[in-house]
């Protein structure tokens, strides 16, 4: 202790022993890290050129395999990406109760880290997965979450098709009026994005 009543403590000098493995053992993690991430990007593209249903039941599993060693790697972004992959994979399956519980696995993940519009499509494919299931009192329920994020940080474009995506629920609903509504507001948007059709086909659409 000083004279000033502070203490001095001398740094610790860090053996190199302890340098190398605290080095190696990142090295190690960024290996296994890039060898998940080329198994899921390789599951795509298999999951993108294939209709065989066998081939895709085979990658929904490995899939699941992909989200297990992302989640044991504490990488939410990734296994909230891939989370949204398997989902996609399942409804192609026309397992759609599968897709949505990773849908909204994903979302809630994506709505931790503060990446809204990814969550908001997440929300949005879960309620195309409840219409494909003739549940649109549910479809609406997310479309309507997804819908609420977009006003904020979504295009004209894409909020557009939200809307249209309620319009179609509330139709099969019997409700014609808001139905009305949601497809007038969808129209008048889509109307007024003024960008060119190379800047449209850049928005990911949802």
């Amino acid at each position: 202790k000083t004279a000033a009543g502070t203490f001095s403590i001398a740094a610790r000098r860090i053996p190199a022993d302890e340098k190398d493995a605290a080095a190696n053992a990142f090295r190690t993690r960024e290996t296994n890290f890039q060898k998940i991430l080329a198994r899921q990007l390789a599951l795509i593209a298999k999951r993108n050129g294939s209709k065989d249903r066998a081939t895709l039941e085979a990658v929904a599993a490995e899939f699941e395999s992909v989200v297990t060693d992302f989640k044991n790697s504490n990488e939410e972004t990734y296994t909230a990406d891939s989370l949204n992959a398997l989902a996609l994979t399942f409804n192609s399956l026309g397992r759609y109760s599968d897709a949505i519980t990773r849908w909204l696995e994903a979302a809630a993940i994506f709505k931790k880290l503060g990446i809204k519009t990814h969550e908001q499509q997440c929300l949005n494919d879960a309620g195309f997965g409840f219409q494909n299931l003739g549940n649109n009192t549910e479809a609406l329920r997310y479309f309507f979450e997804s819908l609420e994020i977009k006003r904020k940080f979504g295009t004209k474009l894409t909020t557009s098709k939200t809307l249209g995506n309620i319009g179609l629920s509330q139709l099969a609903l019997g409700k014609s009026d808001d139905a009305l509504k949601s497809f007038t507001e969808s129209l008048a948007l889509a109307r007024s994005d003024t960008r060119t059709d190379s800047e449209n086909a850049r928005v990911v659409t949802f």
